[in-house]
Order: structure tokens, then sequence, then C-alpha cells
């Protein structure tokens, strides 16, 4: 749970700002966690009240779901900050210098 609430709380900067449970999935595959453990975490984190589900719209009437993170949310990751990591190192790129481009930026 800690680490869907950290990926949640990451693509949220206000409590109005909701990432979609298909991004929430890639995003927590890319961490090492299945789809089950990502499933069954939002269903605790849910029945928990620190985050909620709703349906949304996009531009062609097609309904997806959203996960927002709740106040209660917010003052749980607050209380345990020490849990996430807040810094990451600077990559590397040419002559040692930090690289501003991604590894899918072409470099012309």
């Amino acid at each position: 749970e800690v680490a869907c609430i950290g990926v949640i709380a990451s693509n949220s900067a206000t409590e109005s700002e909701p990432i979609t449970i298909f991004d929430l999935r890639r995003e927590m595959s890319q961490a090492g966690y299945t789809n089950i453990a990502t499933n069954v975490a939002v269903r605790t984190l849910h029945r928990r009240g620190l985050i909620s589900i709703q349906t949304d719209k996009d531009y062609n009437g097609n309904n997806y779901e959203v996960v927002y993170i709740e106040n209660s949310g917010w003052e749980w990751v607050e209380i345990n900050i020490n849990q996430f990591t807040l810094r990451e190192e600077p990559k590397l790129g040419s002559f040692g210098r930090v690289s501003n481009r991604s590894n899918d930026d072409i470099p012309f």
C-alpha cells in the first residue's frame, strides 16, 4: 500500500488532480509490482478512506476510472514521509554531466 499511495501522491499535486487506474498500474508495474498487488493496494487504501475511486469521461464520452488521494491520505503521507524517496541522484550524461534528456529523446 505504501508504494501505491506513493505513486498516487507523486502524480497528484492537489486533491483535484487524479491518476487513471491505467497509469497507476503502469507505474506500479515499472516499480516491480504485479497487477494483483496494485489491485489489492487500491482496494485496501479505498476501504481505509485514504483514496477515492471515481468514473470520469474522455472527450469521446468513454468512461474510465481515476483515483484521487483524500485529505486523510495526504495526512498519512505527511506523517509517514520518511517511508518515501524524496530525492533521486541526477543521471549523468556524456562527459559526466547531468543530462536533461531522457533515454527516449532523439539526440538531433
